[in-house]
């Protein structure tokens, strides 16, 4: 057994280094190609476990008649450079004997070359600052809209995370929103919201988006709500063209 394992060959099928946001998913498959003699071998287990990082993955898989056996890598959670997969032949799976029992078997394997694959995850740490200055009919706002929506929107669709420390930080969004009252019609009280963003690289001090929406309406009985619509009103205009440019330029 220990022969005829020993000229199986276990090697790569795509690309073995990715580069991905921790936590956020990854669509790509990790694949292996398992051969004896360099003929495909089918229905094999292999299995996948993370040596380095953590995270959540498909953990054992079998050949297809191809000698293909793939692993989906849900998340990986840890922010490292080098986070690593590795997949071997299971040789519990296929020879019945338990993982102590199997020692001496693959330090044999490994000495004559029949080795692991490993793949190479590198995590990055997205952070971001958000200042915001916002205010309704001249009155400060504590609980920002704006802030409480981009980041909501920003850690679904890019893995960011944020701080309130700026030498925590890789990026700031500044952003200033208010509203001011407009008309009244009848009952209706009538407001006008602004919002403006900057979206800067803190390294560079480079500003890399930056947008303003102005005279925004928002309508409603009383004219606090007005004002507060106004101001959603206005983040909704804005934050299309926000998130668009996160999502293309900060997405791994």
């Amino acid at each position: 057994m220990s022969r005829l394992i020993g000229e199986m060959e276990l090697v790569p099928d795509g690309p073995t280094r990715i580069r991905t946001r921790a936590n956020q998913p990854i669509n790509q498959s990790f694949t292996v190609r398992l051969s004896y003699r360099g003929q495909p071998l089918a229905a094999l287990p292999i299995r996948f476990n993370i040596v380095k990082g953590q995270g959540q993955l498909v953990e054992q898989a079998y050949t297809d008649s191809r000698g293909l056996a793939a692993s989906r890598v849900y998340t990986i959670t840890t922010v490292d450079p080098a986070n690593t997969i590795e997949a071997r032949l299971d040789l519990e799976g296929m020879t019945g004997q338990k993982e102590g029992e199997l020692q001496s078997m693959r330090q044999y394997l490994e000495r004559i070359g029949a080795t692991p694959v490993h793949f190479f995850v590198s995590t990055a740490d997205l952070r971001i600052l958000i200042k915001v200055d916002e205010s309704n009919l001249g009155e400060k706002v504590s609980d920002s809209f704006f802030a409480a929506t981009i980041k909501e929107q920003i850690a679904r669709e890019t893995g960011a995370t944020f701080t309130n420390n700026v030498g925590e930080a890789s990026f700031i969004i500044e952003a200033k929103v208010s509203s001011t009252f407009a008309t009244m019609q009848g009952n209706i009280h009538f407001c006008y919201g602004t919002a403006s963003v900057s979206f800067r690289d803190l390294k560079t001090n480079e500003e890399l988006f930056g947008s303003k929406v102005d005279r925004v309406k928002g309508y409603a009985l009383d004219r606090e709500v007005a004002g507060r619509k106004a101001i959603e009103m206005a983040i909704k205009k804005l934050g299309p063209d926000l998130m668009s440019f996160v999502s293309k330029e900060m997405s791994p």
